[in-house]
């Protein structure tokens, strides 16, 4: 385990068992700890992260530069995958459609 990752793990366990989370630790998975990225949220955020579907109706898949038109009005998560046929995933991103 990295040692990023170390002292993450040794925080979270700190955290836990102060708060008494309903969700310590010792039930994460070890190949969480291993594998997924470590992410810092900042406390004064305005705009936290939100469900996956609502975020996928704000959006339009693009493919260099050009909409995809075919699957931008109906992208969800049953068709989220759909999006690597084209260019086999290269250069698709997807932009928001509000302001």
């Amino acid at each position: 385990m990295p040692r990023l990752w170390q002292e993450a793990a040794r925080a979270a366990k700190l955290d836990s068992a102060s708060t008494n989370d309903a969700k310590p630790l010792q039930d994460i998975p070890q190949y969480v700890l291993d594998y997924a990225p470590l992410v810092h949220l900042y406390s004064g955020e305005k705009f936290w992260p939100c469900d996956i579907a609502e975020h996928l109706e704000h959006v339009t898949p693009y493919l260099n530069y050009t909409p995809i038109k075919a699957i931008s009005e109906t992208s969800n998560l049953t068709n989220l995958d759909k999006l690597n046929d084209y260019n086999k995933g290269r250069f698709v991103y997807l932009t928001s459609n509000d302001d």
